[in-house]
């Protein structure tokens, strides 16, 4: 191209981005800086998540900086973003701070955060976050849920199932994938019967997820 416009850069570091091409992203990143081209938030949205795919954390404390001077530090899909860096790079106290600056939030801003503290092990702060959403969507149970199963807290999930279908969020292939996987490594035999049979109850017996989980 002749011209490269932030429209072109854009689309380039989202495909790249969604493809999972991190390492492409952050350099395409790079290349865009020193250009006469300057980033927006759509720049700044696909290359933070670039950041958190790659688990680069030491490249992706310098956009803070980067997000102030450019005036998008009230910005609610970047703000996501950086939260959502923070999470997969296992920063929660940095995901906090970011989170507690907002003055908006949403339902991802929440469950990113929550994520945060679940990917660090943080499970007791994560079930304090968890109780005070405002909303808690089906994606938050699971977050919740799949923390407990990698952390081996067979009994927790196992609850946390339980308080999941009684508030009338029913589970999905992607719980009980996470409930098979943790049954799988838990001593109690029992465990694993339960949930098979509550896969095969809620008529999810056929997922692929759930049935490679079982194998």
């Amino acid at each position: 191209m002749s011209y490269r416009d932030s429209i072109a850069w854009n689309a380039m570091l989202t495909s790249y981005t969604q493809l999972g091409f991190h390492q492409e992203t952050i350099s395409l990143f790079h290349h865009m800086r020193i250009s006469d081209i300057g980033p927006d938030h759509f720049t700044l949205t696909a290359t933070l998540s670039a950041w958190a795919g790659s688990c680069n954390l030491r490249c992706g404390t310098k956009v803070p900086a980067l997000v102030t001077v450019l005036g998008y530090q009230s910005y609610l899909p970047v703000n996501n973003s950086l939260i959502d860096m923070y999470g997969k790079c296992l920063n929660p106290s940095s995901a906090r701070r970011v989170f507690e600056e907002m003055k908006l939030r949403n339902e991802i801003t929440w469950c990113s955060f929550l994520f945060a503290q679940t990917n660090s092990g943080q499970l007791d702060v994560a079930r304090d976050l968890f109780s005070v959403m405002p909303r808690r969507v089906e994606i938050a149970w699971n977050i919740m849920i799949v923390g407990y199963a990698r952390h081996g807290e067979v009994e927790s999930f196992l609850d946390l199932l339980n308080e999941m279908i009684e508030s009338l969020c029913q589970p999905d292939q992607w719980t009980f994938s996470a409930l098979m996987n943790a049954c799988a490594e838990a001593l109690e035999f029992w465990h694993g019967c339960m949930v098979h049979a509550l896969i095969i109850k809620s008529g999810w017996s056929s997922a692929a997820e759930a049935s490679m989980a079982m194998q």
